[in-house]
């Protein structure tokens, strides 16, 4: 059953995390573009729509997001797999039944757990990315 949900679920965690990338990149983009307008007077030097370092963003823009959402796609659903399916589901719960409280410490303990990992597991993803 968790391996289904995986399979399930990875297409829209791909979209989510490629989405996510891009227009976040694009925002940042626009924000330190308009900065340097500002800084400048109004003039920036070799900016085109069309000129090489635009469409070599582009490509790098859509490497990076593709990097993204299949890292969201696999680690991170394989991660909450492994939180929901076997340390809540399997030992959490039942250890602590009688104990809603200790359950819901322990999965949030967990569950907070998960999430720095999965931060300093993209971290590195992208510092290997990064350098291919």
């Amino acid at each position: 059953q968790r391996i289904f949900s995986m399979i399930k679920v990875a297409p829209k965690l791909f979209v989510i995390g490629f989405i996510a990338m891009a227009l976040g990149t694009v925002f940042t983009t626009i924000l330190a573009l308009a900065r340097t307008l500002i800084q400048n007077g109004g003039k920036v030097a070799g900016f085109g729509l069309f000129n090489k370092a635009a469409i070599d963003g582009l490509i790098e823009l859509f490497k990076t997001s593709t990097a993204i959402g299949l890292y969201l796609a696999v680690s991170t659903n394989l991660r909450y797999q492994v939180v929901a399916g076997i340390l809540e589901g399997r030992i959490i719960d039942p250890l602590f039944s009688k104990y809603p409280a200790a359950q819901a410490l322990g999965s949030f303990f967990v569950r907070t757990a998960n999430t720095y990992i999965g931060a300093a597991l993209m971290v590195d993803f992208l510092k290997i990315i990064a350098g291919l």
